[in-house]
């Protein structure tokens, strides 16, 4: 019944191979990260920031304070002289870290406007791992990543997207979500959908564009699917989603476990709804609807 199933849904649709040189769609980013998985949740200590031990010269947000356990530290974005607009007042640009025990400044420095000065800058939520000791940094339209090991702001980052997008008002790109997910940076930018940024080694961090983009016809609505690479070959899909009502952001990884494909099996609908991705472990296809926003179940 699977493979009747199967085939049906082949012959209803009319498929191109992403293998194609003149209409492909990657499936895998060409150079592989570390792997992944599903991430085990780690234990996060809350900052231990006594207003007392170490006074912050200005203001900040409760949200804008984050401690890094591992070496007793501390970051805050705040605001103070520094960056007071005459006409606009506060503006919460200042990324400082600060020792946890002598209350002396590791790290200090002035981001660049956000789009408007009275526009915070806000710590992203964020996943420690054992490899990337980075904090991401949400600004109105941009990402900046904080090394804490070598205590340096590392270059801006621009969310990309797999076509070009026609922004529908003046919050049309502004980042509503981001954070930092294994070794991958994930957030949503209004009007535009998801976007991904790959962690590779050497602090060098790149863009990562989805396998296949779907927008229903006549609705500025865009669904991704990324295949987020491992080391040794597999691959995670990810549909991220955002409700904005609820204002709560979904990683919404597809498959239970990372499998191994195999990228000329794979096949994308010419309407970009379905992606079905070939098993090479087991043999059989993992069918994506990109409008349903999950996977095919396939009866035996």
């Amino acid at each position: 019944m699977r493979k009747t199933v199967y085939l049906f849904l082949i012959g209803s649709l009319c498929f191109f191979a992403c293998k194609s040189e003149n209409n492909s769609t990657k499936s895998v980013a060409e150079t592989p990260p570390k792997e992944v998985s599903k991430p085990e949740k780690t234990s996060k200590k809350e900052a231990k920031f006594d207003a007392n031990k170490c006074p912050l010269k200005g203001s900040f947000k409760l949200e804008n304070i984050k401690a890094f356990p591992q070496n007793d530290q501390f970051m805050v974005i705040l605001a103070d002289d520094s960056t007071k607009d005459k006409n606009l007042g506060e503006s919460h640009r200042v990324l400082l870290v600060k020792d946890q025990n002598s209350c002396k400044d590791v790290f200090r420095q002035i981001l660049p406007i956000n789009r408007s000065p009275d526009f915070p800058y806000y710590i992203a939520d964020i996943n420690y791992n054992n490899t990337n000791a980075l904090v991401a940094i949400k600004g109105y339209d941009k990402v900046f990543c904080y090394d804490i090991e070598n205590q340096k702001l590392l270059p801006e980052l621009k969310p990309q997207f797999a076509n070009a997008r026609e922004a529908n008002d003046a919050q049309s790109g502004q980042i509503k979500h981001l954070e930092l997910w294994e070794d991958y940076i994930i957030g949503y930018a209004m009007d535009f959908g998801s976007f991904v940024f790959a962690i590779r080694d050497n602090e060098k961090i790149e863009p990562v564009k989805p396998s296949v983009e779907f927008s229903p016809q006549g609705v500025e609505n865009y669904t991704s699917l990324f295949a987020l690479p491992s080391a040794d070959g597999k691959i995670q899909l990810l549909l991220p989603q955002y409700n904005s009502s609820q204002k709560q952001f979904l990683l919404n990884p597809i498959l239970e476990e990372p499998l191994k494909v195999d990228p000329s099996k794979n096949l994308i609908s010419k309407d970009k709804r379905f992606a079905i991705i070939w098993d090479s472990n087991k043999n059989q296809a993992v069918v994506i609807d990109l409008l349903k926003q999950k996977q095919l179940r396939l009866d035996k």
